[in-house]
């Protein structure tokens, strides 16, 4: 199982970025890579990734809501960080909502 490190959330994005869109996905990711602006994700990209973020991490993501802080949020949206940020932010809430059940 993935710890929430960033590089370890990283490198598993960027794997599972060049599952989900290899023709799009071929040349190096960084943090600052824009889905949209750098590898041209549609829609059809974006929920497929979606899909494979909740079963590879095993989180419910509220895609939605990422989507919504990146539209409103100054500078380039819809980096790799800002989604490695956001996984990690799911994880520790779902991880910290189950403990707290218990």
């Amino acid at each position: 199982m993935i710890n929430n490190s960033y590089d370890e959330v990283f490198r598993a994005l960027v794997n599972i970025l060049r599952q989900v869109a290899p023709l799009k996905v071929t040349g190096p990711i960084s943090p600052e890579t824009s889905l949209a602006e750098d590898l041209n994700f549609d829609s059809l990209d974006t929920v497929d990734l979606l899909l494979h973020i909740n079963e590879y991490f095993s989180i419910n993501i509220d895609f939605e809501k990422w989507i919504l802080q990146e539209s409103q949020k100054e500078g380039k949206p819809y980096t790799v960080k800002s989604l490695c940020d956001f996984i990690i932010e799911t994880r520790k809430m779902q991880i910290s909502k189950c403990k707290t059940q218990n």
